[in-house]
């Protein structure tokens, strides 16, 4: 079976100081992976270096079998990222950006399935305002409508479910389950996941380098 993810040897620093200093490891489609570690041990930075956000200095990662950051372009819609601060353009509406995603990813049925997603998750009675008005955890919430409506083959979140109300944890959580499906990959930024949420194994960071969970 080929990896879903696939990382060797990565090296990468930040401002002259390593922040992943030759790490290794792989994630088999379908599995659903927790990245645990203490502050600083470049976690946001491997999630950006597996979306094709961000570049690296040694080593090698490929994913879906593509190797980054090169293949970025072609891998945009089957692996996205949700950062913990995600951005949103200033002048849109929720339900406009989800109209925005739709067209952008030619999806025909795709405006109609974002805001029955935004009805999910709890945010069909403010579709009509901007992000910037959302807390921190309705701005997530949208974060993750926009990411789920490519259902992706690949779905990498950052420290999610902390800022998600606790009534509605378990539902955006089902959700990400449901439009992952058995064959979607999930990498996760979390030290919490919600209850009875599938987690199969979690990899350790640790001072830049892997320190359980690899294989």
């Amino acid at each position: 079976m080929t990896p879903a993810i696939q990382v060797r040897d990565l090296r990468t620093s930040l401002g002259g100081r390593p922040v992943l200093d030759g790490i290794s490891f792989d994630v088999d489609p379908g599995e659903r992976v927790g990245l645990t570690g203490p502050n600083g041990a470049g976690k946001s930075t491997l999630l950006r270096i597996l979306a094709g956000w961000s570049g690296y200095d040694a080593g090698a990662v490929e994913v879906l079998g593509h190797p980054l950051p090169s293949a970025e372009r072609s891998l945009r819609d089957r692996v996205v990222l949700v950062p913990d601060v995600p951005t949103f353009y200033l002048e849109l509406t929720a339900a406009e950006h989800v109209r925005f995603i739709a067209q952008a990813r030619r999806m025909p049925d795709g405006a109609a399935d974002g805001v029955q997603l935004l009805d999910r998750v709890g945010l069909g009675r403010s579709r009509d305002a901007y992000p910037s008005s959302y807390s921190r955890g309705m701005q997530i919430k949208l974060a993750l409508v926009l990411a789920l409506m490519a259902r992706p083959a690949v779905l990498l979140l950052d420290e999610p479910w902390g800022a998600i109300d606790g009534e509605s944890v378990g539902t955006v959580a089902d959700l990400v389950e449901e439009r992952l499906g058995p064959a979607g990959t999930l990498v996760v930024v979390s030290h919490v996941w919600p209850a009875g949420t599938r987690r199969d194994r979690d990899l350790v960071l640790r001072d830049g380098r892997v320190s359980a969970g690899s294989r």
